[in-house]
């Protein structure tokens, strides 16, 4: 019996596609470029744009050379390594590559007291795949998330592929009000539609760059703390600073109470490695594990991120980051 496909293509044309697809995905457009991590610009080999649109790495600092030595020993492909290869092409646990895991650990939580190991983190498909995969975990469709306004367009859209419903809060020359916030939370309350999360960019944030002031950092985890709302804290950016250091983030002031992280390896080593990772407390963590409903990222890129050489000089602080290398003295 044959297929008439002409037949067939004119049944479907006939048809509303929309009626097949989620409300939540008919809810959202296909998304901007700096959504993506794209340049909005084509690049002119005569005057290279510096794009201003996303929080996009120089191409000129990404460390190819070094990814592709990192790549030779993540595959067991060097003589030191010979063997070693089969597991970056095989599947990996649920929360990635341990080593890994350890060595965000040791350097993105270096701030926290007392120290945290490899269990408080999972990977993640970037900073991007880890808010996604926070997500998953806390959010059902309808539930209020509360943001500062402005907040990266990327995370908003994510919120709202998940069906939240969101709250905003303005900011000013310390980042968000926290006067504004708890009488936002309370309202909500009083709504009988309490705030579920509280997504906040404390460091550099994007895209206004302002970073919040210690003061105001505790002043945001009492609140939270009072009104019984997680906080997801996005740190993206926390790297790329001169001089003085970082004031603390807010999981380290909390000692990881109430607190989530979302971290990448993206503005450190590259984009294209799509290596991030959630941070939080185990017994937070234990929860969130089972939400993802795609696999991990792959061993290959954890593997690769590993023995990169803008991963593994130092436990006190890695090399150059691919956004700064570009500014850096001579």
């Amino acid at each position: 019996m044959s297929v008439d496909l002409g037949q067939l293509a004119q049944q479907w044309a006939a048809r509303d596609l929309d009626a097949v697809v989620s409300r939540r995905a008919r809810s959202l457009s296909a998304g901007s470029a700096t959504d993506w991590g794209l340049s909005a610009r084509r690049p002119d080999p005569e005057a290279p744009p510096i794009s201003l649109a996303g929080g996009i790495p120089d191409d000129a600092t990404l460390p190819r050379a070094g990814l592709l030595a990192a790549m030779t020993r993540a595959l067991g492909l060097s003589p030191q390594d010979a063997g070693a290869g089969a597991a970056a092409l095989s599947y990996g646990g649920s929360q990635g590559y341990e080593p890994l895991r350890e060595q965000a650990a040791r350097f993105f939580a270096r701030d926290q007291e007392p120290a945290i190991d490899a269990g408080h983190f999972v990977l993640t498909n970037g900073a991007a795949g880890a808010i996604d995969l926070a997500c998953s975990a806390l959010l059902d469709p309808g539930d209020v998330v509360v943001t500062e306004v402005p907040a990266f367009s990327g995370s908003l859209r994510t919120f709202r592929g998940h069906g939240a419903r969101l709250a905003g809060v303005t900011m000013d020359a310390g980042g968000m009000r926290v006067d504004q916030l708890d009488a936002t939370l309370q309202r909500l309350e009083a709504a009988g539609t309490p705030a579920k999360l509280i997504y906040a960019s404390p460091t550099f944030h994007n895209p206004t760059g302002i970073t919040m002031p210690a003061a105001r950092r505790r002043e945001l985890l009492q609140v939270a703390a009072r009104r019984g709302v997680l906080i997801l804290e996005d740190t993206a950016y926390n790297e790329l600073y001169f001089g003085d250091e970082l004031v603390p983030t807010l999981a380290a002031l909390a000692q990881g109470h109430f607190v989530i992280t979302a971290g990448t390896f993206s503005k450190v080593i590259a984009p294209g490695l799509r290596v991030g990772w959630l941070q939080a407390r185990p017994e937070l963590l234990c929860r969130v594990l089972p939400a993802p409903s795609t696999w991990p990222v792959p061993p290959c890129s954890t593997r690769a991120t590993w023995w990169s050489p803008r991963c593994r000089p130092s436990p006190v602080r890695c090399a150059p980051s691919a956004a700064t290398a570009r500014a850096s003295p001579g």
